[in-house]
């Protein structure tokens, strides 16, 4: 729906690039969907103070950028909903969402013209747990339970550096 707007618009896409297939909801593209919230964004203006919840391996990329980015300062927040009320996840009895959880969500859409393709933007704002199903009902959930995932944990000392991508015309 968004995307047949945005498409029937003159100024959209003016060299008429082909929409990218991967995320496009036909057949063969729809096992996963992705969305992104940047965690770096290029600076503009004054600096903006680091905040204590930012993780020091972040400030010290933006550091590191040479003053051309900035933390994202509209990260996607997360709440519980609890007696007609929004709490911060973190201060909720279980401070993580479950597979079991009933999510409610909001987001922006935005397109974007590539050099070789078209693509929509899914960016994520808000998340909040509004309920949870039965328990009889999370192990049936496709055939079976949700295994671990396999994480590898950032190492202490990494740098982290934006990457850029520099318009070609």
């Amino acid at each position: 729906m968004f995307e047949n707007e945005v498409v029937k618009n003159p100024r959209f896409n003016k060299v008429r690039r082909p929409r990218r297939i991967w995320q496009s909801g036909d057949q063969e593209n729809t096992r996963r969907y992705v969305m992104t919230s940047r965690l770096f964004v290029p600076h503009k203006g004054p600096q903006s103070p680091a905040h204590p919840s930012d993780h020091p391996w972040l400030r010290r990329a933006v550091q590191n950028s040479g003053g051309k980015y900035s933390i994202n300062p509209r990260k996607p927040a997360v709440y519980e909903w609890v007696d007609d009320s929004l709490v911060d996840l973190t201060q909720s009895d279980r401070p993580q969402f479950d597979p079991g959880d009933i999510i409610w969500m909001s987001f922006t859409v935005g397109f974007n013209v590539g050099n070789e393709e078209w693509w929509p933007d899914v960016i994520p704002i808000e998340f909040v747990r509004v309920g949870r199903l039965p328990e009889h009902l999370i192990d049936d959930i496709q055939g079976g339970t949700y295994p671990e995932p396999e994480v590898k944990p950032l190492i202490p000392g990494l740098v982290l550096q934006p990457i850029t991508r520099e318009p070609s015309y």
